[in-house]
């Protein structure tokens, strides 16, 4: 059985930890298989989604700088008040603009009339598009975008300028140059914070290395294609990709770079250190370990109760068993529910009322002598059991066999917390046997060991019974005390002997017995001295009584005659033997062979 249960242990632990061991496998290689995908993809993502940050950032400001004009139109900006509400108005544009690296507002004559950030004027002749050129176009300029240059501006990061012209309300045309900060729009938009971003024009140049320390050493020797030939040959061959190069992860996007007089084409690219790749990847191996190390701690656990739990079912089997063989060679036992139903019983049980076949479970107490050969009315029996708690008694329950069985009884209620009955355990013991010993030896102990009839002491307490009553129920009704005696009975045994003289006190035993009553009781009170009691009988029913005694013994002719004398017994039992002795006394001297009644 408990190897069984160790069995099942084994089963369901496997299939509790199966799925979860599985899981934590598949976890891993997912790990193993994808975490370098994973990072190449969101490499990828970032490029994609800094271009589109440039692309929207470009957008904003072209059609910004499309309706500025109509806003121009109703400031002078020859007057102090003009120029006032210019720098106002450029003050809001730069708060609104994230990346907004310079504003810049020229008359005609190249002269600054807004100056926020440094001077752009040297990257306007860079875009091979002259001033007074610049004046004269309605529609927003892009002029290129540029990278910085340490020898001329004490900035590094690279920057690119959007021009157009503007008239105010005097006609006066003015060129409005907007310079943006590639290098601070990455960071928004960035898939990740340990991603570098550069930006590298068409011939391999870097626009912006996402290092504003290294910018300032730019040299022919330290462009992106002499830095990265191989990568730099693979990016011109596709339009996007990754590649793992000199330690690290690099993802590209071929974009269009804003230039005069048309956009040229560019790169954007993501660089990721392998050692931050391989740190997470890492990381994530430890995190499934500590899953691992959990799960199979939880596990542990779990086969540690269980453990327990079998053990506790083993040691409570083995308790059950000797508690049963233990029960069972005791007492026939079974429990009750509070409604009289048979929840439990005993091997006992069954075997003393001959139950073997039968499944009690859910009967009623009072109904198994319908199931039972040995019991003949074990219904007629009420037990009281929902009124008591604790009761012990002797029983005589009716069987087929021999006339009957005792058994002690005894009850117990188990009660729950309210104190109100839930179940009563019922045990029977057979005390038949005892019984029969127990009366044997109450004869012995009350009649007389020659005769059978009651003795002395037995006589005695008979008395004082039938008195005591008269005492406590003075018209319950008279009862009658006759002292009889044999006639002559020591001739009798001088003449025939001990022998012959026990045997004539044996026949006037038997025949007094014979012709009394079930309700009058016989007893010898020593020798040849004999007393009968006559319950609920009067003095001159008493005198028949023992004048038919009389009669059988002359019929049979008997070889002896008795005197006898009757007295009513008064609550005074020494009072009634004395008065049935007066009339003995008195039909003795009166010739004997003769009964005398004393009526005071």
């Amino acid at each position: 059985m408990f190897k069984q249960a160790w069995v099942s242990v084994f089963v369901i632990n496997c299939l509790v930890i199966l799925f979860p061991l599985y899981s934590i496998y598949e976890h891993w290689r997912d790990i193993e298989n994808t975490y370098e995908w994973e990072y190449r993809e969101g490499a990828m993502l970032d490029v994609a989604l800094t271009e589109q940050a440039i692309s929207s950032t470009f957008r904003q400001v072209v059609l910004l700088l499309t309706h500025l004009d109509k806003q121009i139109e109703s400031i002078d900006l020859s007057t102090n008040t003009g120029k006032r509400q210019l720098e106002n108005l450029t003050g809001f544009i730069k708060q609104d603009f994230k990346g907004l690296y310079s504003l810049h507002v020229f008359n005609n004559q190249q002269e600054p009339l807004i100056e926020l950030g440094e001077s752009v004027l040297s990257f306007v002749d860079q875009s091979q598009f002259s001033f007074h050129q610049l004046l004269t176009e309605k529609t927003p300029v892009k002029l290129g975008t540029f990278p910085a240059h340490p020898q001329q501006n004490s900035s590094t990061d690279s920057r690119a300028l959007i021009a157009t012209s503007i008239i105010d309300n005097n006609g006066s045309p003015f060129l409005f140059v907007i310079g943006l900060s590639l290098q601070e729009l990455f960071p928004s938009y960035g898939y990740s914070s340990e991603i570098t971003r550069m930006t590298v024009n068409e011939a391999g140049e870097f626009i912006s290395t996402g290092n504003s320390v290294y910018e300032h050493f730019q040299t022919a020797d330290s462009s992106f294609a002499a830095r990265y030939p191989q990568l730099w040959q693979q990016m011109q061959e596709e339009t996007k990709g990754s590649s793992f190069y000199q330690d690290h992860w690099y993802s590209y996007l071929k974009v269009t770079v804003p230039a005069y007089p048309k956009d040229s084409t560019g790169y954007i690219v993501s660089k990721f250190a392998s050692k931050n790749l391989d740190e997470y990847h890492q990381e994530r191996l430890n995190a499934l370990t500590m899953r691992l190390v959990v799960l199979l701690f939880l596990d542990a656990i779990l086969i540690l109760l269980l453990s327990n739990i079998i053990q506790i079912r083993r040691q409570n089997t083995l308790e059950k068993k000797l508690f049963d063989v233990a029960v069972d060679n005791l007492t026939a036992n079974v429990i009750l529910n509070k409604n009289g139903k048979i929840t439990r019983y005993n091997e006992g049980f069954r075997t003393m009322f001959d139950l073997h076949d039968i499944d009690l479970t859910g009967k009623a107490i009072d109904s198994i002598d319908q199931y039972s050969s040995y019991l003949d009315n074990f219904s007629s029996f009420n037990f009281h059991f929902d009124s008591l708690e604790h009761w012990e008694s002797e029983i005589l329950l009716n069987t087929h066999q021999s006339g009957g069985m005792t058994a002690l009884f005894k009850l117990q209620s188990v009660k729950d917390e309210y104190d109100e009955t839930q179940y009563v355990v019922l045990s029977f013991t057979d005390i038949s046997e005892r019984k029969v010993y127990e009366n044997q030896l109450k004869a012995l102990s009350e009649k007389d060991a020659m005769t059978q009839v009651w003795n002395r002491r037995k006589f005695d307490e008979k008395l004082q019974e039938v008195s005591g009553s008269l005492k406590r129920y003075p018209d319950s009704g008279a009862s009658c005390l006759a002292i009889l005696d044999i006639d002559h009975f020591k001739g009798i045994n001088d003449k025939y002997g001990h022998l012959h003289g026990d045997s004539i006190i044996k026949n006037f035993a038997q025949t007094m017995e014979k012709v009394c009553r079930e309700t009058d009781h016989v007893s010898r009170l020593g020798g040849e001295e004999f007393a009968i009691i006559f319950s609920h009988t009067h003095i001159e029913e008493a005198c028949i009584a023992v004048e038919r005694i009389r009669q059988v013994l002359t019929e049979a002719e008997a070889s002896y005659t008795f005197s006898a004398g009757i007295a009513t017994i008064t609550s005074d039992t020494t009072k009634s033997f004395t008065l049935a002795d007066e009339a003995l006394y008195l039909a003795k001297n009166s010739g004997r062979n003769r009964t005398c009644l004393n009526k005071d």
